[in-house]
């Protein structure tokens, strides 16, 4: 008989059986398909049980479930067995959503009490008695119990250690012959790029409206994510010279590029899901920014280059071959840029990328071109963290650690029992933008 335990605070993972995990993961969203997986892989590994993955029919890369690992057994489920999990995971949605939702409307209810007693105890033809009844309302509203605090979503410690996977060996093949024909050599060194463009946010749907205690209520505009493809030609031209083939991954909305060297994987109707994925198993890394790719990567082991990132928390990375840079940020009722300091208060994260009042500037081609030298050379031969290396991971970690009781996007996105990551900001950035001290 199947059982049913949720693993605890990974709403996408369950406990099936003794020896076996199943996880459902983000069915919308690329990066967010592969954070889970790669949780979920971690997860069965640290617990020594095999994993079985459900499917939907529609998924952002479907060749994701077409890996094999040798440090865990991932499992298919029987037609029968996929029909009860998904009968089970949507009960216990349903349960989730009318749990919210009674606990949303017990809030309400006691806020409007609250408020009632309040307006009347302004009103002085009340009795002593009834004066006193509404403050013991007015206390007894105050006393409601603190909303439960979310679990972190992105579990830093887990994902630290990489879990070794490959494509299956007739997917693999496929890809390969499909990678021959569209130019990349089989034996090639490869570096893959992405840059992210609106994409399937277009027509509107890259401003969010979010709401905290620290900022209120205010637009979060997705689009300070994106990156001009043309911003990396000097950094492509580079690898190209280095005798790297440079692979752009990305869906046919996007810009081309044309450059010697360069395959545009992206714009080419013969692409596959599994093309995409056999070019990130096989690439020495990926230069990306705050996209799915780029933390896609946690699953398929893909070292990585976060340029752009709009901010120092979520884009921290959590593996020693992970580098980053940061946009700057500048305030516009003031005119000047933020300090890495003025990017770590309350008032900036949950304020994030609300363009009403920040602006956000790409790092230039020259920025890039610089963050790639330094990741190759940090490739090739580690060395030891710099002092403003230091100082940045210092500066994140402890902020990270104050905001995260306060923050929500900081608890999801932040450290995991302290543990923010082993990545770096490069050398580069930090000899530009962050003074010595």
């Amino acid at each position: 008989m199947l059982t049913h335990t949720a693993v605890e605070g990974l709403p996408f993972v369950a406990r099936a059986a003794p020896d076996l995990l199943v996880c459902l993961p983000n069915a919308v969203q690329f990066g967010h398909l592969g954070i889970e997986m790669a949780t979920a892989l971690a997860c069965a590994r640290a617990e020594g049980r095999a994993i079985a993955f459900l499917r939907d029919r529609e998924v952002p890369n479907d060749a994701a479930f077409d890996l094999e690992s040798d440090a865990v057994d991932i499992r298919r489920l029987s037609s029968v067995q996929e029909t009860v999990w998904r009968c089970r995971w949507s009960l216990d949605r349903a349960r989730a959503q009318v749990r919210t939702s009674l606990r949303e409307c017990h809030e309400d209810v006691w806020d409007q009490v609250g408020r009632f007693a309040r307006e009347e105890m302004l009103k002085p033809h009340h009795s002593p008695r009834m004066q006193t009844w509404l403050r013991a309302l007015k206390t007894r509203a105050g006393r409601r119990p603190a909303r439960p605090a979310a679990a972190p979503y992105f579990r830093r410690r887990l994902l630290r250690s990489p879990v070794p996977v490959r494509l299956r060996a007739d997917v693999a093949a496929r890809a390969a012959a499909l990678a021959e024909e569209l130019g990349i050599p089989r034996d090639a060194p490869l570096v893959t790029v992405h840059a992210r463009e609106a994409g399937w946010k277009a027509g509107g749907r890259e401003v969010q409206h979010k709401v905290s205690r620290v900022a209120g209520e205010r637009p979060r505009d997705d689009a300070t994510r994106n990156i001009r493809i043309e911003t990396y030609v000097p950094a492509i031209d580079y690898l190209v010279s280095r005798g790297f083939t440079v692979v752009r991954l990305g869906d046919p909305s996007m810009r081309p590029v044309s450059r010697p060297g360069l395959i545009d994987v992206a714009l080419d109707r013969r692409r596959t899901p599994a093309l995409d994925v056999y070019c990130l198993l096989r690439s020495r890394f990926l230069m990306g920014g705050e996209s799915g790719p780029s933390v896609f990567s946690l699953l398929t082991n893909t070292p990585t280059l976060t340029v752009n990132a709009t901010d120092p928390v979520s884009s921290f990375p959590i593996r020693p071959d992970w580098l980053f840079t940061l946009k700057t940020v500048v305030d516009l009722e003031t005119g000047q840029a933020l300090d890495l300091e003025q990017r770590l208060t309350p008032r900036y994260i949950a304020g994030l990328r609300d363009t009403t009042r920040l602006r956000y500037v790409a790092n230039t081609p020259v920025e890039i071109l610089d963050a790639v030298r330094d990741m190759l050379a940090h490739l090739e031969s580690p060395a030891p963290e710099t002092p403003g290396q230091e100082r940045v991971r210092q500066l994140v970690t402890d902020a990270v650690l104050d905001l995260a009781p306060r923050v929500g996007y900081v608890r999801k996105w932040g450290d995991d029992d302290g543990f923010l990551g082993d990545g770096r900001i490069a050398p580069s950035y930090v000899e530009r933008y962050l003074p010595r001290s």
